[in-house]
């Protein structure tokens, strides 16, 4: 029994949060807007699966970046809250297999307009359903291990103001724009790549790399051990190979994106384009995969208590100008 005169000392400010305690996580009204936008994708993929009617895959195209990046911040609204964990594997892996399968399932089978080589195209991500749920569990965890007001600081800073008000305005534009083409092709019978193509296309390719970017600040930076020097980055010298192969992929990605966005325009997307975007994703998610399943596998990052390497290392940018020691 505690002496009331002499009170036990406040837990220090790294410790993780305690049981009983509800976990810092971001407020309930956000995480269920979120949740129902991150919905609507995987919604219209199914629609596209059962109607066959191409419409509804452009739409799911058109906001596959949005709701893409509105799932990731729910997984990671509450990362040290692992009473939902199981809840969080399922609706990820559930939101992939929608996407993928829906959309697979329309362009080789129900729609008579639909792209083959799309469909196979998706049918290759089927390996990433199993494995993408699993490496945010890893992630989620590594993050949540984090003390409570570092939580509470990645939660107002990185989630809130940087990835919800500065990352996904971006995202709403392009797919307004997208969206208001196919919804004034409404009631076009034919494929709506013929008409729209040309829109979709690179606006799914820029929100799905802006996508991979929100992802990277939200998740990868906050526990990657990875580091450079500003010099090491602009002159390509002493960085280890790994890093060399991810910023050249990212180069790629992003010289293919910019092409996109030159070429954006009514009409259908020519093969170009698409090879283009096929180029720019894989690039992107293999850039990506590299760093989680390298943080997750290797025992790299966690934080150590803190914001995570990364983030830290960042913060001596503006006072040293180095990305690491």
């Amino acid at each position: 029994m505690s002496n009331p005169l002499h009170p036990p000392p406040p837990p220090p400010v790294g410790d993780p949060p305690r049981e009983g305690r509800e976990p810092p996580r971001l407020s309930r009204l956000w995480q269920g807007a979120l949740f129902v936008v991150s919905l609507v994708s995987p919604a219209c993929a199914v629609t596209y699966a059962r109607s066959g009617n191409s419409w509804w895959l452009g739409m799911a195209a058109a906001v596959f970046g949005l709701c893409g990046s509105s799932g990731s911040l729910v997984v990671f609204s509450s990362p040290s809250n692992r009473a939902i964990e199981g809840r969080l594997v399922v609706y990820v892996a559930a939101w992939a297999a929608l996407v993928v399968g829906g959309g697979s399932v329309g362009c080789l089978l129900t729609d008579p307009h639909g792209r083959r080589g799309m469909g196979w195209f998706l049918l290759l991500g089927c390996p990433l359903v199993a494995l993408v749920p699993c490496a945010m569990l890893r992630m989620r965890r590594k993050i949540g291990e984090l003390g409570v007001e570092r939580l509470k600081e990645y939660i107002a800073d990185t989630v809130f103001f940087q990835c919800i008000m500065g990352a996904l305005p971006p995202m709403v534009y392009l797919s307004s724009e997208t969206t208001q083409c196919i919804f004034s092709h409404a009631s076009h019978l034919g494929s709506i790549n013929s008409v729209c193509g040309g829109m979709i296309v690179p606006s799914t390719s820029i929100s799905y790399m802006l996508t991979i970017l929100l992802i990277t600040h939200l998740v990868i930076l906050p526990v990657t051990a990875t580091s450079a020097t500003r010099w090491q980055l602009a002159s390509f010298s002493g960085l280890p190979l790994k890093l060399r192969a991810q910023m050249t992929l990212a180069g790629i990605a992003g010289f293919g994106n910019v092409a996109l966005f030159g070429l954006m325009g009514d009409g259908e997307a020519t093969r170009f384009m698409h090879a283009l975007f096929y180029v720019s994703f894989w690039a992107l998610t293999t850039a990506a995969l590299v760093e989680v399943f390298w943080i997750v596998f290797r025992g790299g990052g966690g934080g150590g208590g803190a914001r995570g390497g990364t983030v830290e290392l960042l913060d001596k940018v503006r006072e040293s100008g180095s990305f690491g020691a």
